[in-house]
């Protein structure tokens, strides 16, 4: 039986995109066709990696016309989301034709302004999730609003996750002292992680004020992981040296070091997922993030698997902090292993695979 020929459209060739495309193309012929190949403002150390089993096709260099040709020779069609001129252009000539295609939407950022601008997006994501084949959203919050913008849509659960069964085999066992020492870290009593920019969204602000209050005898130490000293400085001149820097990891180092520190902490004011979120619970550790993450609000239970707030401000912060250092790790880490059993690449392919199946029945 010859594979399914399926096509992904994105604007940029994201790392995560190219992991899952991957594993999906030892199941289905798999092309991925690309606007931009790295996103503006993005480090291109960060988005080094390109497909091995996947193909590749610039929207760009083909023009959309030879690109919807293309398109028609495919069993199904991925549209990364719904945002972009060249994406709804190929959108629309996939319902007027009468075509089949499907939308992944990762996550949602709740808009407050009710402008001219955003009612008219609405208005063609609405028409655009209504045509749709199925529409695949990682979350609760993400399928409301959906729902909310085409109730009849027909939405599945999508597996987001860059991890892969052997990267979860091989950080099953990882020696703390190791690890500390492999970045050259002294190893305090309680060790706090945080992995994104150092950037205000992310809530660098509210976790530096923190430290701050750690210095004098603190048995706390913060791992920051996805920046430098200099972009650290922009919020705090004076950087306590209960902070350790580590300009970059590889997605397997961060996991192993994941494995060793006792909570991580993502205080983010706004993210669409949160890939973090997903391989600190695939490391079964303690989190602490907001209700504005769409990944920990699906996943972190509190009490059981970590804190969310709902404030993000010091004296929340510091409170949630420190309740999570009071869990018991050994639960936190057996919660999460059944709450993740299932979700890395591997599991993803699958379930696509098998929504198509249904799709097609």
């Amino acid at each position: 039986m010859p594979k399914k020929k399926i096509a992904y459209i994105t604007n940029n060739i994201a790392p995560f995109r190219v992991m899952l495309l991957d594993e999906l193309a030892k199941h289905a012929e798999v092309t991925l066709f690309y606007v931009h190949e790295i996103e503006a403002g993005v480090k291109a150390e960060y988005v080094k990696l390109r497909p091995v089993r996947t193909n590749l096709q610039s929207i760009t260099e083909l023009g959309l016309f030879q690109t919807f040709q293309m398109l028609k020779e495919m069993d199904m069609v991925f549209f990364d989301g719904y945002t972009g001129w060249e994406k709804m252009f190929l959108m629309s000539g996939m319902w007027i034709t009468g075509r089949q295609y499907a939308i992944s939407v990762d996550g949602i950022i709740n808009h407050s302004n009710i402008s001219l601008k955003q009612r008219l997006l609405d208005l063609i994501k609405s028409v655009a999730l209504r045509k749709a084949e199925f529409v695949l959203s990682t979350n609760t919050p993400t399928d409301t609003y959906i729902q909310q913008l085409a109730p009849k849509a027909k939405i599945k659960r999508h597996i987001f996750s860059t991890l892969s069964q052997d990267d979860l085999k091989r950080i099953a066992v990882v020696d703390s002292d190791t690890i500390f020492d492999k970045y050259q870290i002294k190893k305090e009593e309680k060790n706090l992680l945080f992995v994104g920019k150092f950037v205000k969204e992310k809530g660098v602000s509210e976790l530096l004020a923190f430290m701050k209050e750690q210095r004098a005898g603190t048995s706390i130490q913060l791992i920051m992981v996805g920046g430098t000293k200099e972009e650290l400085s922009i919020f705090e001149t004076d950087i306590s040296s209960n902070i350790h820097i580590i300009p970059f990891l590889e997605k397997i180092d961060i996991l192993e070091l994941m494995r060793v520190v006792d909570v991580f902490v993502l205080p983010t004011y706004s993210d669409t997922w949160g890939l973090v979120i997903v391989e600190a619970l695939s490391a079964g550790i303690p989190i602490v993030s907001t209700n504005r993450c769409n990944a920990a609000l699906e996943f972190i239970k509190d009490g059981k698997n970590g804190y969310l707030m709902k404030e993000l401000n010091k004296e929340e912060l510091t409170s949630k902090l420190n309740e999570a250092l009071k869990l018991n790790f050994a639960q936190v880490a057996l919660y999460d292993r059944k709450l993740m059993e299932n979700y890395h690449l591997e599991g993803a392919a699958k379930n696509i695979m098998d929504i198509l199946e249904e799709s097609h029945d």
